[in-house]
């Protein structure tokens, strides 16, 4: 059965892990021998926008059925703020993990994520978020060479307002360490408290291999339109 990969550069370090660990490799468009894994990567920005995110993913899907013809597709994203949302399937099924982005991805479901927020409002990172040009320090810093200082902290309260907590989520594929302090210039200019988090690597795992139960991931039939009914997150 052949399976296509499409995924978010966000989480291309983590995948990437991933599939070395699991022997799969990984290659462009088209695969170059048996037991690679076809990779399509989506660029990270597309985050900031819905709509264009959404555009991407179905164009990547009706470019990977003309030159795969895959029986599945293996979708390295999570609801992504409904941009999965009509999605439309070829002559494939779409497996899409059941979670609200790739950052519950990371921390292996849903549940955890509520917990860690109970424990205070948390922005997440990990050098995936960090390294495409509109990460939330990019961002501050586009803002004050534009508004001033002054301006900038007043906007930055304001978006940061139910925020305490910068995330550090440790993936275990890079330098922890080093990204920790790297990242100390972040929490302290956006006067947030760093908090070091464990992640995982399981859903990619049971991703990439499968099987796939319904209580973690969303199996789009062959030529339907993903709706509202199966973006179902509840416990």
């Amino acid at each position: 059965m052949k399976t296509v990969l499409l995924a978010c550069k966000t989480i291309k370090a983590e995948i990437d892990h991933v599939l070395n660990a699991t022997g799969q490799g990984a290659t462009g468009l088209k695969a170059t021998g048996q037991g690679d894994l076809p990779v399509v990567w989506i660029e990270s920005g597309l985050h900031n926008t819905t709509d264009r995110l959404h555009l991407a993913m179905q164009e990547a899907l009706d470019r990977i059925e003309r030159a795969e013809n895959p029986d599945r597709v293996l979708l390295g994203f999570g609801f992504c703020g409904n941009a999965v949302l009509d999605l439309r399937t070829g002559d494939y099924t779409l497996v899409i993990p059941r979670v609200d982005d790739c950052i519950t991805l990371l921390l292996g479901s849903f549940a955890v994520r509520k917990e860690i927020s109970a424990e205070g409002g948390t922005y997440f990172l990990t050098p995936g978020w960090m390294g495409h040009e509109s990460n939330i320090y990019a961002e501050y810093q586009y803002a004050l060479d534009k508004y001033g200082k002054r301006l900038t902290d007043d906007i930055y309260r304001e978006i940061l307002a139910h925020y305490e907590n910068l995330g550090i989520i440790d993936t275990g594929v890079y330098d922890f360490e080093a990204f920790v302090e790297q990242t100390k210039v972040v929490a302290r200019t956006l006067g947030l408290r760093q908090r070091p988090i464990r992640g995982t690597l399981r859903y990619i795992e049971r991703l990439l291999a499968g099987p796939w139960p319904d209580v973690e991931f969303v199996t789009v039939p062959k030529f339907a339109v993903v709706d509202q009914d199966m973006l179902d997150l509840s416990d």
